[in-house]
């Protein structure tokens, strides 16, 4: 399950979006940037933030990347090492 930190109306709703559309279960806590609980989980205080476990993802687009990754079946990115992702990416 993933833990997504964050606020609504900001780049936090990339994430949810994507969250919902490849079906995934998560928690979302509602936090401020530069709050006590966004310090916890990013040093510089900066959301949105994604917890993986024991791991945590900051920065929009580098989570959705990666849920994409790790959701195939959804069909939102392309096999790394072909010409159909580096256009995606560029």
């Amino acid at each position: 399950m993933y833990v997504l930190y964050g606020f609504p109306g900001s780049r936090t709703t990339r994430v949810t979006w994507m969250l919902e559309e490849i079906g995934a279960d998560y928690e979302f806590v509602a936090t401020r940037p530069h709050s006590k609980i966004a310090y916890s989980v990013n040093p510089s205080g900066r959301l949105p933030a994604l917890k993986v476990d024991n791991e945590t993802i900051i920065d929009s687009i580098a989570i959705c990347s990666y849920l994409a990754d790790c959701h195939p079946v959804a069909g939102f990115t392309y096999s790394p090492g072909t010409i159909e992702r580096a256009q995606m990416e560029s």
